[in-house]
């Protein structure tokens, strides 16, 4: 179903974007992408955002009728990986 992809954006993304020297700026109305602007060009007046604030639900999940309890409910069960920056620190299992 495609429902557990991506880089957490409150985890390693914007950490990651914070030591490369880029501010996250807010995420697409779908919730695919993040972006994330160098420091230096937020002198020009670009607002920036945090993690919590930019997060939008997924729109496409949402108009087949997948709230966001049905979405947490498909991938629950599923091992996870974390991690960092540099690479991948190790899996995970959800308690």
């Amino acid at each position: 179903m495609g429902l557990c992809h991506g880089a957490s954006l409150t985890a390693p993304l914007s950490r990651l974007g914070e030591r490369k020297g880029l501010a996250l700026v807010d995420c697409d109305s779908t919730a695919v992408n993040a972006f994330f602007v160098r420091r230096d060009c937020l002198k020009r007046g670009i607002p920036t955002s945090t993690p919590h604030a930019a997060y939008r639900p997924n729109l496409r999940r949402l108009k087949r009728g997948l709230s966001l309890r049905d979405q947490y409910d498909l991938i629950k069960h599923m091992p996870f990986q974390v991690v960092d920056p540099l690479g991948v620190v190790g899996g995970c299992e959800r308690s």
